[in-house]
């Protein structure tokens, strides 16, 4: 039977680097709510802003330098249903201009 070997080996360093962070897209908006203690969490590539347990709104700047990107605001479900108005305008987020 072969013998192991007891020597340390080095730790590959590449599984211990710490990924860095993306910045906070359009932070003021963050400062602006930062009495209400907000929570912030990746979603889909955006960060999504949390006030206790409600999302508020969510915060997207990519590269691709689309229309989408800004600031969603959260609409309550009261405000999703108008007559004669296709379900793609009654959306949970509306977009605001840009910033």
């Amino acid at each position: 039977m072969p013998k192991r070997s007891s020597a340390v080996r080095p730790m590959d360093d590449a599984l211990f680097t710490v990924k860095q962070r993306k910045a906070v897209p359009h932070e003021f908006m963050l400062d602006a709510i930062s009495k209400s203690s907000p929570v912030t969490r990746p979603m889909f590539g955006c960060l999504a802003v949390y006030i206790e347990d409600k999302i508020v709104f969510i915060l997207r700047d990519k590269r691709d330098g689309t229309p989408d990107n800004g600031v969603w605001l959260a609409r309550p479900r009261s405000t999703m249903r108008v007559s004669g108005v296709s379900s793609l305008a009654c959306a949970p987020f509306r977009r605001l201009a840009k910033l």
